[in-house]
């Protein structure tokens, strides 16, 4: 069966005055429809770089991502293709004043009328478990819930492929426990999903595990539990 997502080769550098640094080398993945995929590597490492690039809201320098056996970065069908991506990071809206509906109806008005947009923020709210804090100002919500409403937000349009980016950091076992059982719940109704995190511990129940290091993936980290680890080296020395 064909991988839903397929990242070739994607490298990626910038300027810092007259030195270009290397952020991602060579990298490569693949993930199917109802995987739960997770990279891990240390803060700086490149993570969220390549959830962007996985994401299609940022071109990587060489390489290419492939969704669903189509090139991502195609100016005839970007909007088709991201229109089934839901990138969930945790940058919340730009107003803190604003409500988590409000924000999530929002990102979807320029796709549907208001009424399916109002509905559709709504579901997503009830489906992540927070439909009782919907009219909360973002700045009144707590860690926990406003990654929730988040991912809420990534989910909102019905993608086949959500990425989180580092979502339980620093969180408590209780808010934890709660984000991961939703991502699992998340694939288990055929989305792939990938999640970015600095601590291998909170990848526990992923399907697989990549290690990003110095901008390579590679490995392998220690296995976790109940994780079923398929490293993919990318390019070699």
């Amino acid at each position: 069966m064909r991988p839903l997502v397929q990242v070739e080769s994607a490298s990626l550098s910038f300027w810092r005055g007259p030195r270009a640094i290397e952020v991602l080398r060579e990298v490569s993945l693949e993930l199917h429809a109802g995987e739960f995929g997770g990279i891990w590597g240390r803060r700086g490492a490149g993570k969220t770089t390549l959830a962007r690039i996985v994401a299609g809201v940022q071109a990587p320098d060489a390489g290419r991502v492939l969704f669903d056996g189509r090139e991502l970065r195609d100016p005839d069908r970007d909007g088709e293709l991201m229109a089934q991506i839901g990138l969930a990071s945790r940058r919340g809206p730009d107003f803190e004043h604003m409500d988590a509906l409000t924000w999530i109806m929002s990102t979807l008005v320029h796709l549907s009328p208001w009424r399916t947009a109002q509905r559709r923020a709504r579901a997503a709210l009830d489906r992540v478990g927070i439909g009782d804090v919907a009219s909360m100002p973002w700045d009144h919500m707590s860690d926990g819930e406003r990654m929730l409403a988040a991912i809420a937000q990534a989910i909102a349009r019905g993608p086949r492929l959500v990425i989180v980016d580092d979502p339980v950091a620093g969180f408590g076992d209780q808010d934890r426990a709660e984000v991961m059982d939703l991502l699992r719940d998340i694939a288990a109704d055929g989305v792939a999903v990938l999640m970015t995190a600095a601590e291998l511990s909170e990848l526990h129940g992923a399907d697989q595990i990549w290690a990003l290091d110095r901008g390579r993936l590679d490995g392998p980290p220690p296995r976790p539990m109940g994780a079923v680890v398929h490293l993919r080296a990318s390019g070699g020395d």
